[in-house]
């Protein structure tokens, strides 16, 4: 079973994982994990003096904290693979999950109101609406 957990740094994200973790732990021989973080630059407004060094810096946080994150699922002796795509985020996630065989997405949930919800949107309404492979929502 290949489960597809999209993660950003926090702390949804982690439930998210901790619940892929208990389903795959059901699936042993089979189970596997994929960690995707998608860095969306053109959200992101740290101070920066260009595209490339936000890009930069976005990219190298994210790998620090996802192998720490893979080496704490990989003692579990669970399959496991982090995968740092660049790009929107529900379309970079739906877009992997149909490249690949995707059995079931293990997905954290927001509950962002006013305008942080209509700048970014529901990444998690849009994955449920549009995946093809059933779709696991945690908060």
């Amino acid at each position: 079973m290949h489960l597809l957990v999209p993660m950003d740094l926090d702390k949804t994200s982690k439930s998210a994982l901790k619940e892929a973790i208990l389903l795959t732990e059901k699936f042993k021989e089979t189970g596997k994990i994929t960690i995707l973080h998608v860095v969306n630059s053109e959200l992101s407004a740290p101070v920066v003096d260009s595209v490339e060094d936000l890009e930069t810096k976005l990219l190298a946080e994210a790998r620090d904290y996802l192998a720490k994150i893979k080496a704490i699922v990989e003692k579990k002796n669970i399959l496991v693979e982090v995968v740092i795509l660049e790009g929107f985020i529900a379309t970079k996630i739906l877009d992997y999950e149909k490249e690949h065989a995707v059995d079931l997405i293990v997905i954290g949930h927001h509950n962002r109101i006013g305008f942080d919800r209509l700048v970014v949107g529901s990444v998690s309404k849009k994955v449920i609406h549009d995946a093809i492979c059933p779709v696991v929502v945690v908060k």
